[in-house]
């Protein structure tokens, strides 16, 4: 069809979608297909990009311009500066022309029909592309109504080309092919909405399949709403309000614009980029455009040491390193595979070294959330992770009850079934994987080769029990988000305390049983005097030469001993494989009784009642009953489900990766015997130095007995020694290159942080930054940590309460202090800079704050 000579320089809305891009520009091309696609588009006109080329050549800046196409091509940095110059000088001729004669007719013939007020907005070629999206480049004339204004608008849109902004936007994205230097300019009628906004289809810096919107009333920009929706389950995920002002909004409103959010994406079957205005029951479309992925040096990832640095507070061995990551990622990579969501995540790092310790990727797991249509992922940030802002849990896990009808009984059936056969299929797994470490514990081998494939037979075990460790994680934190959020629902009183009654008692739980197990030792010492004198006069390893000649003493040896094969595989950093481990260092486990022999607590042991007794708590019978007296037989159905499955799956978690260590510590013993015989070789200088290797240079070494890596050795321990000194933040900022550290500030008032354990606690505080300053405690001391190792938690029963700064609600140290009835605070940002030793607090288990007394 051949266009009308006013149709070549002005086309209309209505002129469909056979216009040719390069005519009309990105934007107004993607209206045209929306208003033929049915979406309201107010109406418009496009001054064409022959306008422009007419333009060009009554000015004649053709030549020019061709010049500024040569530079970008040539790309020598110096260039820039000439570019930018031409630019102003293109900038300046084009304003300070005249309005083209040609043009003012159809100009006229065009507001007619448009009214005032009008928008001039840029439709280049070159915009709302896919790979360059000039978002913020070019500029918008809103509410223009004389024809002067409008005119001297239009030229300005022609001269934004040439902007400063244009021309570096250009030169940053020279790689992507050559500038573009055309324009086409949008006629558009204007509207007086009582909403507008943005809508992103996906977010904007992850690329996450999360809706994000930003609502405000009309002409009201700084009083807006911020929203994050899960575009598979339409909840919300996050909201924020800026502003005294901020919108009211209606369900009906948000409904529409998730609807039309997935619609418009449909249309262009990519992510888009959406401006809007909602006006008497109408949503109208301004702009749609391609979201595009930031450059790599405009991403921001925001990095967590939480979870990760409990296990590993200190820079990790690169041993360690090299040994886990290829597993772990081999797991990984198998579950989204399986789950066919691995291309959604190739490029992405989920965990990454800063100041030698490792840290985890926010948004991958958040992203990892929504991939699976969970809409909860801020609140499994909080339980896994902790909050750097100190908040609870998100109110945005929410679900609302079904109606009881057939269909729902039959699901909820389905459900209860499925927990049954998930319970058995881990009882069993845990199981076979116990009697395989049963068996592969056998004699270590002396020789080199025999010894490296004695550890690459552990592997495929290790490996397959981290696996059941995550699945443990997953499904004891998902109980546990349902189970607190039925509890809402029933509207219970004291809804934490309740909670965290149902997660306590458990002995099923290896932890619990090793508290008992220490408390039972102190008991028998303090009965037995001798052996009490024994402990507190002798160290190690003369008190096991002493206690056989001591009354009882052979028989708290031999109790000692138990103790110690049962836990003695576990240490301080015990997942790092350079850290002995207790069975290697008794003296640990003697100084511990010390401590608890000079400490005035009391420590009261019972059969089968330990834990109620010590605490003097109600039972969690007693807590259930009277819930359940509260509510309907069919609700408490649900509830005695939710809670029977938190309590069964509970223990799996920590009981998979106390397996997990039992293994490691086999690995350890054989990667210490291979460490003798370098040294022999004289291809290690000093014990600890294997630890230092790769595992491909630990191959090489064993393969071939001239090989030795001294150099690289020693220059990883210089980095280790560097990163010792540095205090790492609890999160880290990475924007491209640059690496920004976010602390928290040193308030020293009310303090706030997620709630690990209910329960009020008042005493010093006790600021440990070592497993050794634990011997210093007294007993009643609030102890102020900034991760709490595993390696700490037989000294919790000396405390009065624990607080922490890295952490969440399913870390190891909360669920111990649980278990013991300890007020428990995780996640306190930048708690160790705002704690001073001898510091009077008061820690509020119950609504997760602590407070400083004067």
């Amino acid at each position: 069809m051949k266009l009308t000579s006013k149709e070549t320089y002005f086309i209309p809305l209505e002129r469909g979608v056979q216009t040719d891009p390069q005519l009309v520009g990105n934007k107004f091309y993607n209206l045209l297909q929306l208003n033929e696609k049915g979406f309201y588009v107010p109406f418009a006109y496009c001054l064409t990009t022959l306008v422009w080329r007419e333009l060009q050549k009554e000015l004649g800046l053709e030549g020019e311009i061709q010049e500024m196409v040569q530079l970008y091509e040539e790309s020598k940095e110096q260039n820039l500066d000439l570019i930018l110059g031409k630019g102003k000088e293109l900038q300046r001729r084009i304003h300070s022309a005249d309005f083209p004669s040609f043009l003012l007719p159809e100009l006229e013939e065009a507001l007619k029909e448009l009214g005032t007020p009008m928008a001039i907005r840029s439709s280049a070629p070159c915009e709302d592309g896919e790979q360059m999206s000039f978002a913020g480049i070019y500029e918008s004339w809103l509410h223009l109504k004389k024809m002067e204004e409008m005119k001297a608008k239009i030229l300005m849109g022609f001269g934004a080309l040439f902007s400063e902004k244009a021309l570096q936007y250009h030169w940053q994205n020279r790689e992507k092919g050559q500038p573009n230097f055309e324009m086409a300019l949008i006629l558009q009628k204007m509207i007086s909405p009582k909403y507008q906004g943005i809508l992103f289809t996906c977010h904007p810096k992850t690329m996450a399949p999360t809706m994000v919107l930003e609502i405000w009333e009309g002409g009201k920009e700084q009083n807006l709403v911020h929203l994050e929706v899960n575009k598979k389950t339409a909840r919300v995920s996050a909201l924020r309000a800026s502003g005294k002002e901020s919108p009211s909004l209606s369900k009906p409103l948000l409904g529409l614009l998730y609807h039309m959010g997935k619609e418009v994406e449909e249309v262009f079957q990519s992510p888009q980029d959406i401006e809007w205005a909602y006006r008497d029951g109408r949503i109208y479309l301004f702009q749609s455009r391609p979201v595009v992925k930031p450059p790599f040096q405009d991403q921001e990832i925001l990095w967590t040491s939480a979870n990760s640095q409990e296990a590993l507070p200190e820079p990790v061995s690169p041993l360690t390193m090299d040994f886990f990551l290829p597993m772990i990622e081999k797991g990984r990579k198998e579950v989204f595979e399986f789950l066919e969501i691995e291309k959604d995540f190739q490029g992405q790092e989920y965990l990454k070294l800063f100041y030698g310790r490792p840290y985890f990727n926010i948004q991958y797991f958040n992203q990892f959330f929504h991939a699976l249509g969970i809409p909860c992922e801020g609140a499994f940030q909080t339980l896994i992770f902790g909050d750097e802002e100190g908040d609870q849990l998100e109110e945005a896990f929410r679900f609302e009850i079904p109606t009881l009808n057939w269909r729902n009984c039959k699901a909820l059936w389905e459900g209860f079934k499925l927990r049954w056969k998930g319970e058995e299929w881990l009882k069993k797994q845990y199981a076979h994987l116990e009697s395989l470490y049963q068996r592969k514990m056998k004699r270590i081998p002396f020789e080199n080769r025999e010894l490296l494939a004695y550890i690459e037979t552990w592997k495929p075990l290790v490996e397959k029990t981290l696996r059941f460790h995550v699945l443990g994680s997953a499904l004891s934190g998902g109980y546990f988000l349902l189970l607190s959020t039925f509890l809402d629902f029933l509207k219970i009183p004291k809804k934490e305390k309740v909670l965290f009654s149902i997660m306590r008692n458990n002995e099923a739980i290896l932890s619990a049983r090793e508290g008992k197990d220490l408390l039972e030792l102190v008991n028998l010492a303090r009965s037995w005097k001798g052996v009490k004198e024994a402990i507190l006069h002798y160290t190690y390893p003369k008190i096991e030469v002493i206690l056989p000649r001591i009354p009882r003493g052979s028989f708290y040896l031999r109790r000692f001993s138990h103790y110690l094969n049962t836990y003695g595989h576990r240490g301080l950093m015990e997942a790092d494989l350079s850290k002995p481990r207790r069975r290697e260092n008794p003296g640990e486990i003697w100084s511990l009784l010390k401590t608890y022999l000079e400490s005035s607590v009391d420590f009261p042991v019972k059969e089968n009642s330990f834990f109620t007794n010590f605490v003097k708590r109600k039972l969690l019978l007693e807590s259930y009953q009277n819930l359940g007296d509260l509510i309907f037989p069919w609700k408490r159905m649900i509830l005695s489900h939710l809670v029977n499955s938190l309590q069964r799956f509970l223990p799996y978690r920590e009981n998979f990766k106390d397996l997990a260590l039992k293994q490691i510590f086999y690995i350890r013993k054989a990667l210490l015997a291979l460490e003798e015989n370098f040294l022999r070789e004289g291809r290690i200088q000093e014990k600890g130095d294997i630890f230092y290797l790769k595992m491909e240079e630990l191959v090489q070494m064993v393969k071939s007995p001239k090989v030795s890596f001294l150099k690289e050795i020693q220059e990883r321990k210089n980095n280790n020694r560097s990163f010792q000194t540095q205090k790492p933040p609890s999160i880290i900022i990475e924007k491209g290159k640059e690496v920004v550290e976010k602390r928290g500030k040193p308030k020293r008032k009310g303090l706030k942080g997620v709630i690990g354990n209910p329960g009020i606690a008042v005493g010093p505080a006790f600021c440990a930054q070592k497993l050794k300053d634990l011997q210093k405690l007294k007993g009643g001391e609030i102890l102020v940590v900034r991760t709490a190792d595993p390696a700490m938690t037989p000294y919790f029963p000396l405390i009065g309460a624990l607080v922490t700064e890295v952490g969440g609600v399913l870390s190891h140290a909360v669920v111990v202090a649980r278990e013991y009835g300890i007020p428990c605070i995780t996640g306190i940002p930048a708690l160790t800079e705002r704690i001073r030793q001898g510091d009077y607090i008061m820690v509020d288990g119950n609504r997760g704050n602590l407070y400083l007394l004067e």
